[in-house]
C-alpha cells in the first residue's frame, strides 16, 4: 500500500540474547554439548534422546506443533520444556498442550509460548511412558515475538513507505524540505529478515528521487526531479530507474502505488489542473518496462483538487477530493467499469469536517483518517462492495486522543498509528471476517525516538506480517522496520 509521506538491526524491548547455559546434573543425567541428545547413563541401551527440533525455534505467544527427533520413544512419551533444570509452567512459561507419538524416532508436541516466557534457549525433555528420560540441550529458541529493525543510513533522515511479501523495503533518506531527498531500497540477507543491504535507486539527473510504493515482483515507483519538473519511475532490479512518461499535456506527473497485474497509479499536473492517472505496464524478463497506455482516471473538480494513493489488484483506486477551494478533502473510491470510472465518495464519520483514504485492500476496505473542525484526528474505516459503500466507522484510539490508519493488507491487517501514553506509536489493527476488529497492537519505536508511525504493510505469510515505517527522534526520523507474529 502506498503512502502520503517520503521518510541496523534492534529488538524491541529486550535484545534477544543466546547466553551459554550451564545445566545442572541429576544423579542419573550427564549433559552433553549443546544441541547433542541428554540421557542417562544407560541411554545407549535403555534411555531415549532427543537430537533435534522442528522448528529450533518460535516466538513468544504462539501455539505450535514442533517434531521432538531422536531415538527410544514408545507410545505414550511425552515431551516438556526446560529452563535451567527446571520444568513447571511458572519457570518455562511453555505449556505443552498434546503429545503425539509418531514412531520410536519422533515425537510431536503441541506447545504454547507464553507472552512473558523468556528470551532464552530451553531444552526439551523426552520422557518415555515408563519414566526414562532424555534431554535435547538448548534444542529450542523462544524469540521475541516482535522485533523492531532500523533501516538505513543512521544520520540524515530516513522513512521506510512500503514492505513486500519478501521483505524488501522502500523509501527515502533526507529530511523532508532540509536536505535532498533520495530513493532507497533494502532487501533482506534472507526472505523476510532483519540484516540486508541498502542501494540509493538514483535519480533521472536532478539532485532528488522518492519511492513510494513495492509490489512482490520488486518492483518499485515513485518520482524523480529533472530540470523540467518531476517524472514518473518505475525501478527494476536488473534495469534500474525507468521514466513512465507523461501525456504531451502532462507537465510533470508523480507514481504513487503499483499493483500485481501491471498498473501503476499516480497524479499528473497540467496547465488547467491535477489528475489521477493509471499507467499500464509489462515488464519483460530483462526488467525492461514497457509502458502499454496510460489514462485518466479524473480529473479535479474545477476549483478543487484530487489525490490518489492506493492501487489495489482490482484496479480500484483510493484517495480524496476537495470539491472546491473552500471545502475540506473527501475520502473517495474510483473504480473501472465498462463505461469508464465511478467515483463513490466515502463521506466523513459523523460530526466530522474532512476525511482522506490512504489504503485499500483486494476486499474494498478502505482506511484513512476522518477529523472534526477541532479535535482529535480518528482512524477511519470505510467498508464496500462493487465500488459502493456499505459502511464506516473509526478504528478504537484505546483511550488515546488521536489515531490514523496507513494502510491495509488483504488479511484485513490495518497499519497506522495512535496516541499513547501522550505519543503517536506505530499501531496494528486486525479485523475479523465481519470487519469487526479482533485486536490492536501498539508496536512500539525503536530505542531513543519519540513516537512512530506505520505506513506500509507485508501480507500476512506463516503468521508473520512485515511493517515499515519510522521512528521520530527529536530532529530527524528514522526507517524503522517491525517484524511481527
Amino acid at each position: 500500500m502506498t503512502r502520503l509521506w517520503t521518510s541496523v538491526t534492534l529488538s524491541f524491548g529486550a535484545v534477544l540474547l543466546l547466553p551459554v547455559m550451564v545445566v545442572s546434573s541429576c544423579t542419573i543425567e550427564t549433559p552433553t554439548s549443546p544441541g547433542l541428545p541428554f540421557a542417562g547413563a544407560n541411554a545407549a541401551t535403555t534411555g531415549p534422546t532427543v537430537t533435534s527440533a522442528d522448528p529450533t525455534a518460535a516466538p513468544q505467544n504462539t501455539t505450535l506443533d514442533v517434531r521432538v527427533l531422536g531415538t527410544g520413544y514408545d507410545r505414550g512419551s511425552r515431551a516438556v520444556w526446560a529452563l535451567k533444570g527446571d520444568t513447571a509452567f511458572a519457570t518455562t512459561k511453555v505449556k505443552t498442550n498434546s503429545t503425539r507419538y509418531v514412531s520410536a524416532k519422533e515425537l510431536v508436541a503441541n506447545i504454547t509460548i507464553a507472552v512473558d516466557a523468556s528470551l532464552d534457549r530451553y531444552d526439551i525433555v523426552a520422557l518415555t511412558s515408563s519414566g526414562k528420560k532424555g534431554i535435547g540441550i538448548e534444542a529450542f529458541t523462544v524469540t521475541p515475538e516482535l522485533t523492531v529493525t532500523a533501516i538505513g543510513p543512521a544520520k540524515g533522515g530516513v522513512q521506510a513507505e512500503d514492505v513486500n511479501d519478501q521483505g524488501w523495503v522502500v523509501g527515502n533518506t533526507g529530511t523532508l524540505g532540509i536536505s535532498p531527498r533520495r530513493a532507497f531500497i533494502w532487501i533482506p540477507t534472507q526472505p523476510r529478515g532483519t540484516t540486508g543491504t541498502f542501494q540509493d535507486l538514483g535519480t533521472f539527473g536532478g539532485p532528488t528521487a522518492a519511492a513510494t510504493a513495492i509490489n512482490n515482483s520488486g518492483h518499485v515507483v515513485g518520482n524523480a526531479a529533472t530540470a523540467g519538473g518531476g517524472l514518473p519511475f518505475l525501478w527494476t532490479k536488473t534495469a534500474g530507474m525507468q521514466n513512465l512518461g507523461l501525456d504531451p499535456l502532462w507537465t510533470s506527473g508523480s507514481a504513487l502505488d503499483i499493483n500485481e497485474v501491471g498498473q501503476v497509479a499516480g497524479i499528473a499536473q497540467t496547465a488547467s489542473g491535477g489528475l489521477v492517472v493509471i499507467w499500464n505496464v509489462r515488464v519483460d524478463a530483462a526488467g525492461v518496462v514497457q509502458v502499454l497506455s496510460r489514462e485518466t482516471v479524473a480529473p479535479a473538480p474545477a476549483g478543487g483538487s484530487n489525490a490518489v494513493f492506493a492501487l489495489n489488484n482490482m484496479g480500484q483506486l483510493a484517495g480524496w477530493v476537495t470539491y472546491s477551494a473552500s471545502t475540506s478533502n473527501h475520502a473517495v473510491l474510483w473504480t473501472p467499469g465498462a463505461s469508464g470510472w465511478t467515483m463513490e465518495d466515502l463521506g466523513l464519520l459523523p460530526g466530522d469536517y474532512g476525511s482522506g483514504a490512504y489504503g485499500l485492500n483486494d476486499l474494498g476496505q478502505v482506511v484513512g483518517w476522518s477529523r472534526p473542525q477541532q479535535g482529535c484526528v480518528h482512524a477511519a474505516l470505510w467498508t464496500t462492495q462493487n465500488g459502493k459503500l456499505t459502511g464506516a466507522r473509526a478504528l478504537e484510539a484505546l483511550g488515546g486522543c488521536s489515531a490514523e490508519a496507513w494502510g491495509i493488507n488483504n488479511q484485513s491487517q490495518i497499519i497506522g498509528r495512535l496516541t499513547n501514553s501522550g505519543r503517536m506509536e506505530a499501531t496494528m489493527w486486525s479485523l475479523a471476517g465481519d470487519a469487526s476488529t479482533a485486536s490492536v497492537r501498539i508496536l512500539g519505536r525503536l530505542s531513543g525516538t519519540a513516537s512512530s508511525l506505520g505506513m506500509g504493510l507485508s501480507g500476512s505469510l506463516g503468521g508473520l506480517t512485515q511493517v515499515s515505517g519510522l521512528s521520530h527522534a527529536t530532529s530527524e526520523d528514522k526507517g524503522t522496520l517491525w517484524t511481527v507474529r
